[in-house]
């Protein structure tokens, strides 16, 4: 993989490894991306998807994979992405997580200031909201059987 960045240089993986945290516009898409590892070391692109297309794109995503790999989170992804782009807050972005420039299974948003990430826990097929980062601690955890009266609460005592 390559990395076009705003500055005209190209980056290989292996040099997109050493930059964490960096914004970046691709010149080719002009997409607006940030480098960020793993604890492997592998690159993963936080994509922000200010725009309609990008989120549908990134949600077709989600709900496709949920519906064959992650069936008991398949419903409640709807009310979730619903309450993170009523509730979160103005000029923050969303960003989504993928590998190798594709979108992933972590999403990422702002509320009151505080960054939170959504993420899949295999182990007991729920949804995550961790505080800060992936890997944060965990403010709640969700699947179907959560009810939307208590994702809303969920979401204001975010």
């Amino acid at each position: 993989m390559q990395l076009v960045l705003n500055n005209g240089r190209t980056l290989s993986s292996v040099h997109a490894a050493h930059l964490k945290r960096v914004q970046n516009t691709c010149l080719m898409c002009k997409h607006m991306f940030y480098i960020a590892n793993n604890k492997n070391g592998d690159n993963k692109l936080a994509v922000k998807v200010n725009d309609i297309e990008k989120l549908r794109d990134y949600f077709f995503g989600v709900v496709t994979r949920s519906e064959h790999h992650a069936p008991k989170v398949s419903e409640v992804i709807y009310p979730l992405l619903g309450l993170v782009v009523l509730q979160m807050d103005e000029k923050s972005d969303i960003q989504v997580r993928g590998t190798e420039g594709a979108t992933g299974n972590i999403l990422w948003f702002t509320k009151n200031g505080q960054r939170y990430a959504f993420r899949y826990e295999h182990d007991d097929d729920t949804v995550e909201i961790r505080k800060g980062s992936y890997k944060g601690e965990m403010m709640s955890k969700m699947d179907n059987d959560t009810s939307i009266s208590e994702l809303k609460g969920i979401f204001n005592e975010l």
